[in-house]
């Protein structure tokens, strides 16, 4: 806190003594009113005091750096359970931190695709700041293709129109 004794004016019809304020300057103050008490001495030892309010606002806001870019798997399901990245921010207040939180609610089903993840970090005295970060959710499974059997197609004359031939072998292709 700072002297408000230098911003006092004290005056007496012979001499000012001293100027002092109830609470001492150098004081560390959270948040809040206080009744700051400012007294007068003069020389002979008479004192008078006038009090006025100190009111201490917190308005830097909170700072928050996000993630790197995040790559996620989906499951069997194809989908992604969107985790809770709040406690992956790095954040910071002159007071304190209230709540971290996330765009997208942590639980949502995602599928495969980007997505802009919006952090939000809100301080004691309702200060906010936000950063974003891509998640990509991407399926890294490979699709899986059973064959058929060997085929075999026999080669005559009902079926000519249908038989595509090459130098050496003539084989039959099954309509398509």
């Amino acid at each position: 806190m700072e002297d408000f004794t230098l911003l006092a004016t004290a005056e007496d019809n012979c001499s000012v003594q001293s100027v002092t304020q109830s609470i001492p300057s150098g004081t560390v103050l959270s948040t809040g009113s206080y009744a700051i008490t400012l007294d007068v001495t003069d020389a002979s030892g008479n004192t008078s005091d006038c009090t006025f309010d100190l009111n201490v606002n917190d308005t830097e806001l909170p700072t928050i750096a996000c993630p790197s870019t995040q790559t996620r798997l989906v499951n069997g399901s194809c989908n992604y359970i969107l985790e809770d990245f709040a406690s992956a921010a790095s954040v910071n207040d002159n007071c304190s931190v209230q709540s971290v939180t996330q765009s997208i609610p942590a639980g949502t089903n995602l599928s495969t695709g980007t997505y802009a993840i919006t952090l939000e970090v809100t301080d004691a005295s309702g200060n906010t700041a936000d950063c974003t970060f891509e998640l990509n959710v991407n399926d890294t499974e490979l699709p899986t293709i059973a064959c058929p059997s060997t085929q075999t197609r026999l080669v005559n004359g009902r079926y000519r129109n249908r038989i595509h031939y090459s130098k050496r072998c003539r084989t039959a292709l099954p309509n398509a």
